[in-house]
């Protein structure tokens, strides 16, 4: 059954919330709402107010169960190829936004939902959600950014998770390092909310410089990663704006306090 629009997007106070609406219970994908992924990501990347992006399900429903196995049953190789190189523009476009990205997992996050929010900066996720490769269960190979899941889980966990296409429980992917955040579903958001707080908290600039240097690093060799962590360090101080944010820092830690015996 289909939730209407492929996506919803909500703008509130430099955050977009996007929302994937997918066929099925468990919120399954295909080439329509990929294709619209990609459209939203682009146009989200032109907004020089973004400061966090936000990608979901429906409240109470899954984040993502995967690829629409009846909709791939019918390709060849030339609409399989097209097909998932679609996906591949969704996961780097999510990779190469110039703000972070939480992923908010409630239910089931399958497939390529697990690498739509592997492209993700980071992973929440409601206690009972579910995770899972089950790709070679159906007689396909585990691609794309499925190749992210070694340096956010390690080699050996995701030689497992491909090879047995076994699901596991949100406790498990918290303590690999798939979630950086789990709570109860009910209190997801407020989770979601402390996090967007602290971001939103931070000067902009500097939250898209780490971004962009972060991306830098996973990119590039160490040597590479870190000269241009010494670029991006001198480079803040040509507008000036680092100046004042430190100067305002250093003058509240001198405000005296009632403590303070001269106070």
């Amino acid at each position: 059954m289909s939730r209407g629009a492929p996506i919803d997007v909500r703008h509130d106070g430099g955050i977009a919330t996007l929302t994937l609406n997918g066929d099925k219970s468990v919120n399954v994908m295909g080439s329509a709402l990929v294709r619209t992924l990609v459209r939203e990501l682009e146009a989200l990347r032109q907004d020089a107010s973004l400061r966090l992006v936000v990608l979901s399900g429906p409240h109470g429903g899954s984040f993502q169960g995967g690829v629409d196995i009846a909709e791939m049953a019918r390709f060849d190789a030339d609409s399989a190829r097209e097909f998932i190189t679609l996906l591949h523009q969704a996961c780097h476009g999510l990779r190469t936004l110039p703000v972070p990205c939480i992923a908010r997992i409630e239910g089931y996050c399958l497939g390529g939902g697990m690498e739509l929010a592997a492209a993700c900066d980071l992973r929440i996720g409601a206690e009972d959600s579910r995770y899972g490769m089950p790709e070679v269960q159906v007689g396909l190979p585990s691609v794309i950014e499925a190749r992210l899941l070694p340096t956010l889980i390690g080699w050996g966990k995701t030689r497992e998770l491909l090879y047995r296409g076994h699901l596991v429980d949100a406790q498990e992917a918290y303590r690999i390092g798939y979630l950086q955040g789990l709570a109860p579903a009910n209190e997801l958001d407020a989770m979601l909310q402390l996090w967007a707080e602290d971001i939103l908290r931070a000067d902009p600039a500097a939250i898209r410089s780490q971004k962009r240097l972060i991306e830098t690093w996973l990119e590039t060799a160490p040597a590479v990663g870190i000269q241009a962590s010494i670029d991006a360090f001198s480079a803040t101080f040509h507008a000036r704006a680092a100046n004042e944010r430190l100067a305002a820092f250093v003058a509240r830690q001198r405000k005296p306090t009632s403590t303070d015996p001269d106070a």
